[in-house]
């Protein structure tokens, strides 16, 4: 089957057969006196066609540029119509993508063309070579009468504008096209993103069934034991590079929910989701995982795969141990305690600007891939988001590192903290469109000025409802947060809190919505931490 890219290549060697024919018969018109009064008809017709040639040129090289390899590689395709070259199958897949639903279009457009250019060939006598089919004055006398009503007006109008009107088409065509490429390489990024994030929910929820829901942990100690899950800024990272992604996660035991305070109480591993076909399982790991979280033996392989473990679907998560760089002293600190004066003291701590912006993006990119993976509450604070880090909690400097926040769950259901049934109703009297995207917002708010709301709150703004209080607070500050962090910061942070999405269903599950999310929230908030950092891209 002929492909586009072919036909566009017949049609370029069509043109010139039938301007060389058409000048055949100008030079024969010049030795029969009789017919010299029509050279001048035909040479305007032969000049029309030659300047609709030269038109279909341009707009194939132009169509041409950037699918073809090289400047090289172009002029020997222009030069050779029905060249081997015109066959190879990486030019229809580029001139695919290049026109996406325009293909079809214009392939029928490139068809409808070179029907014309035959059509007007056989109708002159010009054979396939462009040879005039005449060897006597007598036989061309005959060919011009014809030809002369061939070459009517209202044949004219019939063949010759259907040429023209071909080429406005291709041309329009490939401008279009062409122009929305920079539009279309931004939507398959965001429709790469979409892709990332519904994978990564789906492997993230059978992860936590696995760990926190499944049978994994058979020890009489479960109750005890915790599991951190690290928080990423996948999503971009994903984008750029095709690499599987893992998460990242702190085993251990604990007390309230907390993660174990010393090192040789925690395992640090890293988990590969694979989806598979088939029935399989691996009970017999969940005691390995017992084994691993209790161990006292300090970790020292930097990665050393373990075995896996599988949901009742279809994905299993190979486990990696990983080497830790960390001292024998873990402290578990949440980012509410980094943001209250009352934990610190006033002046003892604060968060320095490009920490508070590089959470702000990972929190950002984690409720795109956790809300409802149950990692992640419906209405979680910064209460629930903590750090692992080194030293005693009075010691803490402004030199820790907060590139990784974590959320931490006991593996005891009787432990988990579960959403307010009630704060929800409460919400939805108050119209809150999106409960993640608010709890986003009031949590930027706190890191735009490195405190906690509760600090920041005036009496009357205390409502019964505690997420209303923070509401309201959030609400006043808002002109501050411009004036603090800027506007593109502040309209991020309005977005949030107030859900400005002109669409109707604002669920994170709806792609629309999270394609609008990663451009007007996630996107924002990197370009800040990229301005700040002076830096091209973000690591």
């Amino acid at each position: 089957m002929v492909t586009g890219v072919e036909t566009a290549g017949l049609v370029l060697a069509a043109f010139p057969i039938i301007v060389s024919g058409l000048s055949c018969y100008v030079q024969g018109v010049q030795t029969i006196r009789y017919w010299r009064r029509f050279r001048r008809e035909l040479t305007v017709y032969a000049q029309t066609l030659e300047t609709q040639r030269i038109c279909y040129l341009n707009t194939l090289e132009e169509l041409l540029d950037g699918i073809v390899a090289s400047d090289e590689e172009l002029a020997a395709l222009l030069s050779d119509p029905k060249g081997d070259a015109w066959h190879k199958p990486e030019y229809k897949e580029r001139l695919q993508a290049r026109l996406e639903h325009s293909y079809d279009t214009y392939f029928l457009t490139l068809t409808n063309m070179i029907e014309a250019l035959v059509d007007l060939g056989e109708k002159l006598g010009i054979d396939v070579k462009g040879t005039v089919l005449w060897d006597e004055h007598s036989f061309l006398e005959r060919e011009l009468k014809k030809m002369k009503i061939v070459l009517s007006k209202s044949v004219y109008s019939e063949l010759l504008e259907k040429i023209e009107k071909a080429n406005r088409d291709l041309r329009e065509l490939t401008h279009q096209n062409i122009s929305l490429e920079p539009i279309r390489r931004k939507r398959r990024s965001r429709r790469r993103n979409t892709t990332d994030f519904k994978v990564i929910r789906r492997h993230a929820t059978s992860l936590h069934d696995v760990i926190i829901n499944g049978r994994t942990w058979k020890c009489k100690c479960k109750d005890h034991h915790v599991a951190s899950l690290r928080l990423e800024t996948r999503p971009r990272t994903l984008t750029e590079s095709k690499s599987k992604h893992r998460f990242r996660m702190l085993l251990g035991k604990g007390q309230g929910g907390k993660i174990a305070q010393s090192r040789s109480d925690w395992r640090e591993i890293e988990v590969e989701p694979v989806e598979f076909a088939g029935d399989q399982a691996d009970t017999g790991f969940s005691d390995a995982m017992s084994s691993l979280a209790s161990a006292s033996a300090p970790i020292d392989t930097a990665e050393k795969g373990i075995g896996f473990l599988t949901d009742d679907g279809a994905i299993k998560h190979y486990l990696y141990l990983v080497k830790s760089n960390t001292g024998a002293n873990i402290r578990t600190v949440s980012l509410d305690d980094l943001l209250s004066s009352t934990q610190l003291g006033s002046s003892a701590f604060l968060l320095a600007r490009g920490d508070r912006l590089h959470i702000a993006v990972t929190l950002a990119s984690s409720v795109l891939q956790l809300d409802r993976t149950s990692w992640l509450k419906t209405q979680w604070r910064s209460s629930d988001i903590f750090f692992h880090m080194e030293g005693e909690f009075a010691s803490m400097t402004s030199k820790q590192c907060f590139k990784h926040p974590y959320l931490s769950w006991k593996l005891s259901s009787m432990g988990e903290e579960q959403d307010h049934p009630a704060e929800s109703s409460a919400l939805k009297t108050r119209v809150v469109r999106s409960e993640p995207l608010l709890a986003l917002g009031l949590a930027l708010t706190e890191l735009c000025f490195g405190k906690n709301l509760s600090e920041m709150q005036r009496p009357e703004e205390i409502d019964s409802n505690e997420t209303l209080t923070r509401l309201n607070t959030a609400h006043r500050l808002l002109g501050d947060v411009y004036n603090e962090s800027g506007g593109r910061y502040g309209d991020v942070v309005q977005r949030c809190l107030f859900c400005l999405f002109d669409m109707r269903d604002v669920s994170l599950d709806n792609e629309d919505f999270q394609d609008a999310v990663y451009d007007n929230i996630v996107s924002p908030l990197i370009q800040d931490l990229e301005t700040f950092k002076g830096a091209g891209s973000m690591t």
